[in-house]
């Protein structure tokens, strides 16, 4: 039973509990929240960042629309004895466990571009619309010099409707490619001579650097084989902080050879799956670990270098790295970012 002073408040299903909330209070998706108490000692969700933010946010109530095994429905009269929800689907009133009802389905996004090809999982409130998903989904590219952004589901591009989830067949883990065209990256360039002779062995080369604004790195620069017909094999990967030894934001294999179209080219550019966002100031490692082979290497470097869009970046030894690259010469010639 509801004392009168909570005549404002609404029971909704929670981790497979019922708790109160406020009518007015404003929720976001459950991925984005972490349990907290009201002054009241209710139970609410605290909201945090995420570019995929949802307001106006529905409190699960008589009316309100829920996912069922069975799709799309609308909740019926509840109270808070019961331990079965009533939920209307085509006309037919069926009774769902908690565990059985979602307020947000997960979805999956497929970015591509000629910068990036991954996958994130969102959570969307069921009562969004085209519209919604559209615009929250070109608001995350803002910043990335993101020349156009389309969003395409089954075949078809995704338009600014009204178009609910449940019209469009959106269900959970439906699948949305995000298909971008990002601008050229900038770069900036650490030395100002190259010569040959570099030698692997097992090796580790990295330099660590800082930024003076914020940016997104999309990769850097390996110098290429000094022979013809020869490859340089191994491991290349981004890395917060200045250790080697550090966790990877990012790794792949690479196998780096020379250009057959450009045979003079001296720097095979690495790419990541997509742009990293990194604070000014904060420090980060580019390294190589190459097994064996000769290559190019640079010379004259700069510990501080002025790169393109006015971006000033500060170079420093990276801790593990044992063959001798440093800020005056050796490995990792460029940096490729987006403003």
């Amino acid at each position: 039973m509801v004392d009168s002073h909570t005549s404002s408040l609404t029971w909704r299903p929670y981790k497979n509990e019922w708790l109160l909330f406020t009518n007015n209070v404003v929720l976001k998706a459950k991925k984005h929240f972490e349990k907290d108490k009201d002054q009241k000692g209710l139970h609410v969700l605290k909201k945090t960042k995420t570019a995929f933010y949802f307001s106006n946010r529905k409190p699960e109530s008589k009316g309100s629309l829920i996912y069922t095994p069975d799709g799309y429905g609308i909740i019926q009269d509840i109270e808070p004895s019961m331990k079965k929800i009533p939920v209307k689907i085509n006309n037919k009133v069926t009774e769902y466990s908690m565990e059985d009802l979602m307020a947000d389905i997960p979805i999956v996004l497929r970015f591509v571009s000629n910068a990036m090809n991954h996958e994130d999982k969102i959570t969307v409130p069921v009562y969004a619309n085209s519209r919604d998903l559209v615009e929250k989904i070109e608001s995350s590219f803002e910043g990335e010099s993101c020349f156009s952004t389309k969003i395409f589901f089954n075949g078809r591009e995704m338009a600014r409707t009204p178009d609910s989830l449940e019209k469009l067949g959106i269900f959970p883990d439906s699948k949305l490619i995000v298909v971008s065209s990002l601008g050229k990256p900038f770069l900036v360039n650490r030395f100002t001579t190259v010569y040959q002779g570099w030698g692997y062995s097992n090796s580790i080369d990295g330099i660590s650097f800082s930024a003076s604004k914020d940016i997104r790195v999309m990769g850097f620069g390996i110098y290429t084989p000094d022979k013809e017909k020869s490859s340089l094999n191994g491991m290349a990967k981004f890395i917060q902080g200045n250790d080697a030894k550090n966790p990877p934001i990012f790794s792949k294999e690479v196998s780096v050879i020379k250009d057959e179209n450009d045979p003079e080219a001296k720097v095979y550019r690495f790419y990541f799956d997509r742009p990293y966002k990194i604070k000014a100031g904060d420090s980060y490692s580019c390294v190589v670990e190459m097994r064996s082979g000769n290559s190019f290497y640079g010379s004259s470097g700069q510990y501080t270098a002025n790169g393109e869009q006015d971006v000033v970046f500060s170079f420093t030894d990276c801790s593990g790295s044992m063959n001798g690259t440093s800020p005056s010469s050796g490995q990792i010639p460029e940096i490729y970012y987006f403003v």
